[in-house]
């Protein structure tokens, strides 16, 4: 499931990776960081989403 299915975003605005890094001895874990981007190009929140992926 991706993350635009799991969060509800308010029309216009967007998702914009603004970081991305791995974690653990093995790397097993993904974790990115979203800025929430309004039509005018404010940043109105943001995500933090971790991935497990052993």
């Amino acid at each position: 499931m991706e993350l635009e299915e799991k969060i509800m975003l308010n029309e216009e605005e967007k998702f914009i990776q603004t970081e991305y890094k791995t974690q653990g001895p093995h790397h097993e874990t993904d974790i990115y960081k979203y800025n929430i981007v309004s039509s005018n190009g404010e940043i109105v929140g943001y995500v933090k989403y971790t991935d497990h992926t052993s």
